[in-house]
Order: structure tokens, then sequence, then C-alpha cells
């Protein structure tokens, strides 16, 4: 410093201290979500197969299941809505269809796998209330202007 004519203020070995604890840090967190994805993937998942050839639990029209992606990983599946049980020749369901966020699907149903919730009031209640948001903003008039907001230079601001 001063008294022996550095250019330097700081102390660089408490630096080099505080980024290899964060570095540390960053890791650790890392390997941990990797190991938590891992458990997750490996352990739930594999235990809805498991359970799913044993018990043969039958499904539904709105039960949420998992829709199985050969491309993809366990973790990766989309989450799918069954909509409709498409009977086979012998009567049986053997086809769903199916709706995610943006698509409907058509898969048999060993390609998919149930979730384990019994209860949907939940899950419909969501629903109810989304396709409840998307008529509102289909009606609404585009052209008149929402309170509170204005447009500046193209961009909706709140003012």
């Amino acid at each position: 410093m001063f008294l022996l004519e550095k250019s330097q203020s700081r102390v660089s070995h408490i630096d080099k201290i505080v980024a290899k604890h964060y570095r540390q840090r960053v890791r650790y967190r890392m390997k941990l979500l990797e190991e938590l994805r891992g458990r997750f993937r490996k352990e739930y998942l594999g235990q809805l197969i498991w359970n799913l050839s044993r018990e043969h639990r039958s499904i539904k029209v709105g039960d949420m299941v998992f829709l199985v992606d050969d491309y993809k990983r366990r973790l990766n599946w989309p989450l799918t809505r069954i909509v409709e049980l498409l009977p086979g020749r012998d009567g049986n369901a053997r086809t769903v269809k199916l709706r995610t966020e943006n698509r409907v699907f058509l898969r048999p149903i060993q390609r998919v796998y149930p979730l384990e919730l019994q209860n949907n009031k939940l899950l419909d209640f969501v629903f109810q209330v989304q396709r409840v948001a998307e008529s509102v903003a289909d009606t609404r008039d585009a052209s008149q202007p929402i309170a509170g907001i204005k447009r500046v230079a193209g961009a909706l601001v709140d003012h």
C-alpha cells in the first residue's frame, strides 16, 4: 500500500479463499441436485412402473399420467391428463387420448403410467380456473385498455 508502494489495496489471499469456498459450494449443490434427480428417477418413477404392472390399477378419464417417451429420460417425460378412453375389439380400453398443455396425443395404455393421485378434486379445480382464465382472455376486447396499464412506444407499462 502507501508504505510498501503497492498499487493494490486488497488482500489477495482472502479473495482466493472466498472464491475457493464459493466454487466448492457450487460444486456441492450441483452434486446434490444430480443425486436428488437420480433418486427421484430411480425410486419414485421406478416404483410407479413396478406398482402399475403388479396391481393392474385401472385408469379412467381425468387421471394424470406420465407419457412414456423412449427418447427422453423418465424425469423429462411429459405430464398429461387422460381425456378419453378408446376401446379395442374386445371392448376393453386399449388406447387413450391424452392432453398436455398444448397438444393432444393418442397412445396405447402400455405407454402411460398413472400418478398416485387418488383425489383429482384439486386438479379439477386448477383446470377449471385455467379454462375460466382462458375464456376471460378470449372474451376481453383487445382494443379496450386495461385499468392501470398504458402503452408507451408499443410496450405495456404500469403507471
